[in-house]
């Protein structure tokens, strides 16, 4: 009866030490899982908070293009700055048509 007694707590302990084993093999495996996921889920909450940036561009883009007829305030600026600068434009009109003919021999050559 003690032999069998022994031979019982012995396959006990060998089913314990097994069973401990596959759950530890079993752990590993997705230890080693969610390593890999880590990285791809970092990426992807990065990317969320980008979302927030591309809102407000997005926010940002729509109130500039609502009314094609409207200029932003900045190009409206740059019309005032111009204005107040009292720039002079100059305009070069094109040659007479002589030296035209010569022009146009001298780049052919």
């Amino acid at each position: 009866m003690q032999d069998v007694s022994d031979k019982y707590l012995l396959l006990e302990e060998t089913e314990k030490q097994a069973v401990r084993r596959a759950l530890v093999e079993e752990r590993s495996r997705f230890c080693v899982f969610v390593s890999m996921l880590r990285p791809v889920v970092d990426e992807e909450m990065s990317m969320l908070g980008e979302i927030t940036h591309l809102q407000t561009l997005t926010d940002d883009l729509k109130t500039l293009t609502m009314d094609p007829h409207k200029l932003p305030a900045s190009s409206e600026q740059v019309i005032v700055d111009l204005k107040s600068s009292e720039c002079t434009w100059s305009y070069q009109t094109p040659p007479s048509s002589p030296s035209t003919t010569v022009s146009r021999k001298s780049s052919m050559c």
